[in-house]
C-alpha cells in the first residue's frame, strides 16, 4: 500500500498495472479468475509531472516488481537496466503433516495483458547490460538514466 501511496505521487490518470489470480480448491485449473489491480493518482500528496525513471535490475523481485508496474502503467517511467527477477508469488506459509513449513505462491502475478511476471521478470525499456566489474568506478544503469533524462 505503501508503494502504491508512492507511485501516486507520479500517476497522472488510473491505471490497471498488473493481474492477480488467487489459488483456490474451486476451480478445475487451482486459479480463480485473474482480477486487475490498479493504481490512481494520491491526491493526498504532492504531484510529479516530469519525466521519470526506475533503475531494475536482477535484484528486484516480488514486490518491488508490483513497484515496477505500478510506475510503468501507472506513471509512465522508462525502466532503465536489466530484466528483474521474476518472483512474485505473494509466499504464504503452509504447515507440512510432519511439521515443516513451507512458503509456497499464493497468486500468478502478471502484467496488464496476462503475461506471467514469475520466472521471467520484467523487461527494460532501455536495456543496459551489466558485469560484476561493471560499478567499480560509476554505475552504468544510473549513467543511462541520467542520459535517458537529459534527452
Amino acid at each position: 500500500m505503501l508503494a502504491r501511496d508512492f507511485a501516486g505521487c507520479f500517476a497522472t490518470r488510473r491505471a490497471v498495472y498488473s493481474k492477480n489470480a488467487y489459488r483456490t480448491k474451486r476451480s478445475k485449473s487451482g486459479f480463480a479468475k485473474a482480477v486487475d489491480r490498479s493504481i490512481e493518482p494520491n491526491k493526498a500528496r504532492p504531484a510529479y509531472r516530469g519525466k521519470v525513471v526506475v533503475l531494475i535490475g536482477k535484484g528486484v523481485m516480488s514486490s518491488c516488481e508490483s513497484f515496477v508496474l505500478m510506475m510503468r502503467h501507472g506513471a509512465g517511467a522508462k525502466l532503465v537496466g536489466e530484466k528483474t527477477f521474476g518472483s512474485s508469488g505473494n509466499p504464504k506459509p503452509h504447515k507440512l503433516p510432519n511439521g515443516v513449513m513451507v512458503a509456497l505462491p499464493s497468486w500468478k502475478d502478471m502484467q496488464p495483458d496476462g503475461t506471467i511476471i514469475e520466472g521471467k521478470g520484467i523487461a527494460p525499456d532501455v536495456v543496459v547490460k551489466v558485469k560484476k566489474g561493471d560499478f567499480k568506478d560509476r554505475d552504468p544503469v544510473l549513467d543511462a538514466a541520467l542520459e535517458y533524462l537529459r534527452r
